[in-house]
């Protein structure tokens, strides 16, 4: 869990990376208190992907979340070395084309997981229309309209009728 420190740690990784400060106008509250949002991360959204904790939200950033899942796809190699199995994150949804998401989420990466760790971070050409493909090709597909389930099917069977037509493991 991020404390008040790594909030402030990553603001100066972010002016960093970013280079300069933008200029955002301030910023009246409901309450009328007004608060100066000149610092980057108040004014792109996609940083509260990687830091949360800015908003009060106590939950890993999105980079955090990647690294561990990533240094939990590691193999034992020679010389009881950690090998990992996953060396590539590909960005796709409406968010991946954030400006420099790619580049920040792979920069964070590299400095979160040890040196051994080459990860690629790529991104689909329209990353929005990702969800749409995939459910197209499965629309597409000889099989789909027998792993269909009917309302009347659901109603009846519940959950056991996907099980028993769908292609997917359910535990």
């Amino acid at each position: 869990m991020l404390g008040l420190g790594s909030v402030e740690k990553f603001l100066r990784v972010e002016s960093h990376l970013n280079g300069l400060y933008a200029t955002c106008s301030d910023l009246v509250l409901p309450d009328r208190n007004t608060i100066n949002v000149t610092c980057p991360p108040y004014c792109s959204s996609p940083s509260l992907l990687f830091c949360p904790m800015m908003v009060g939200i106590h939950q890993p950033g999105l980079h955090e979340i990647i690294a561990d899942v990533i240094s939990q796809l590691t193999v034992e190699g020679p010389g009881n070395a950690q090998i990992s199995t996953c060396t590539s994150v590909l960005l796709h949804g409406g968010l991946a084309n954030c400006t420099e998401i790619q580049r920040r989420l792979h920069h964070y990466l590299q400095t979160l997981l040890p040196h051994h760790h080459k990860v690629c971070v790529k991104t689909l050409r329209e990353p929005e229309l990702a969800a749409f493909r995939g459910a197209a090709m499965v629309a597409d597909h000889p099989a789909f309209t027998s792993m269909c389930v009917s309302r009347r099917e659901w109603h009846e069977y519940g959950v056991r009728i996907c099980t028993e037509r769908g292609p997917f493991m359910w535990k």
